[in-house]
């Protein structure tokens, strides 16, 4: 029973790790995209209207 909780912790601590990470990484990529592209002048916006399957086209605006 001892060792049963002790995997149940250890996989518990993974997971909460990755869940971290993956935060990390979201707050990253959020960062990026809210950053106006250098030297193209407005900012970048995903164009619903554009979309094709999972790849979203990204228009710029001025």
């Amino acid at each position: 029973m001892r060792e049963e909780a002790g995997r149940i912790q250890a996989e518990l601590a993974a997971a909460e790790k990755e869940s971290q990470e993956w935060a990390i990484s979201r707050r990253r990529v959020g960062a990026v995209l809210d950053e106006p592209a250098a030297g193209l002048g407005g900012t970048a916006v995903a164009d619903p209207a554009r979309r094709s399957g999972d790849r979203g086209a990204v228009r710029r605006v001025a």
